[in-house]
């Protein structure tokens, strides 16, 4: 989910929000295993994917 972004922002402005996070994630998903990645995304529910969503977009910043 973090990763699709890319496509819709310049690279600096990707690399500014979302790179740090996404290589932190990227190590605890390869640190889990696959199986494990596997089970937690057939178990996210459809709240859970929409506060990512809501995450992502900025709409849980403080302003």
């Amino acid at each position: 989910m973090i990763d699709e972004r890319r496509t819709h922002m310049t690279a600096l402005r990707w690399v500014e929000r979302f790179a740090l996070p996404f290589e932190e994630l990227e190590d605890l998903i390869r640190l889990a295993g696959k199986r494990a990645e596997d089970r937690a995304r057939a178990a996210a529910r459809e709240e859970e994917r929409e506060l990512v969503r809501r995450l992502l977009d900025g709409e849980l910043d403080e302003r």
